[in-house]
């Protein structure tokens, strides 16, 4: 009798452990129409994932979910920022990061190529957004991160490495290319 209880604990403490689990939306008995989520990210999250390329940062993740019988569209509105540093000057800034996703939720079998458009199974329960959640944050991360440094005052940008930069332009001695000007 005493094993079956701990086996019981253990299994609840892994139900309720579950990082994830708040991330869970009940799809089976939901009511068709439009469904609104929030949700706040913050480092905690960000740490489940392994090699995450968000250390700090915070976010809030708004999604609504438009049931019908068959297929239901998805919303994903993301607003919040990340901690990273200035391409252009190195310094310590705090990234904006705003963006939208859509995509279309069917119920079924198999995987289908089409990224917008998520199967799950048909007796699925409930369908857990954190992997997609973190991969639409993920690719709302842009590729040159930089502020715009003179709206925010203080600027967190390193005035010397910019003064720098503007100074420093293509020299006028390329000798290496000009040898390919004869070819």
């Amino acid at each position: 009798m005493r094993k079956k209880s701990i086996f019981a604990v253990q299994i609840l403490e892994t139900f309720f452990m579950d990082p994830f689990q708040i991330y869970s939306i009940p799809i089976r008995g939901l009511n068709t129409g439009l469904h609104h989520y929030d949700f706040e990210i913050g480092e905690d999250f960000f740490r489940l994932f392994e090699a995450s390329p968000i250390r700090e940062g915070g976010f809030h993740v708004a999604m609504d979910l438009d049931k019908q019988q068959d297929l239901s569209t998805v919303l994903f509105n993301i607003k919040g920022w990340m901690r990273d540093s200035c391409d252009r000057c190195l310094a310590d800034i705090r990234l904006p990061i705003t963006s939208s996703y859509s995509a279309i939720l069917k119920k079924g079998e198999g995987d289908d190529i089409d990224p917008d458009l998520i199967v799950i199974s048909e007796e699925a329960h409930e369908w857990n957004v954190a992997h997609l959640i973190y991969d639409y944050i993920c690719l709302s991360i842009p590729f040159r991160k930089t502020i715009d440094c003179k709206k925010l005052s203080p600027s967190p940008c390193d005035q010397e490495i910019l003064k720098k930069i503007q100074n420093y332009g293509p020299s006028e001695d390329n000798s290496v290319w000009d040898v390919l000007k004869d070819f």
